[in-house]
């Protein structure tokens, strides 16, 4: 009797390890809750594992936090300075540089603003990897080759 006890807590212990296992696993392998793959598992694990590590870093040396609290002030501060050069940015009138794209100068900093309506773009279609991709040129702008266009991530 003991011995098919034992069997039993055996079978019921590997049935809620392999579940354990696979909930655990699901989020490294497999994109939010559906059945894409993730590209590369790898990557995902040394980023979460470094992930890990920071924080406990952070949460051990308090000269580590206080250096992450004055970063993340500092990028709050450039974060404010954009908002405001944005604000003076809609007194200064625009110069036109080309067709549909337009320039002006606040504080120094030069800001660029293109109009994509304003373009005038035409259409060139590649096949690659059996696949029909088409893409938008500006017309006054020499085409990309078949090669150049195989190179590109799809």
């Amino acid at each position: 009797m003991n011995k098919q006890i034992l069997g039993y807590l055996k079978i019921g212990g590997a049935l809620v390890l392999s579940f354990v296992l696979a909930w655990i696993m699901g989020d490294v392998f497999f994109l939010g809750n559906t059945p894409t793959l993730r590209a590369r598992p790898d990557q995902y694990i040394a980023r979460q594992m470094q992930t890990r590590i920071n924080s406990a870093m952070t949460a051990f040396n308090p000269t580590l936090k206080q250096k992450q609290e004055e970063g993340s002030r500092a990028v709050i501060a450039s974060l404010d300075e954009f908002k405001t050069l944005v604000e003076k940015a809609k007194t200064v009138p625009l110069q036109q540089v080309s067709k549909g794209t337009y320039a002006q100068i606040v504080e120094g900093k030069t800001i660029t603003t293109v109009n994509m309506g304003e373009l005038t773009y035409k259409q060139y279609t590649y096949t690659v990897g059996g696949k029909v991709i088409t893409i938008r040129v500006p017309e006054n702008e020499a085409p990309p080759s078949q090669q150049e266009i195989e190179g590109l991530p799809h």
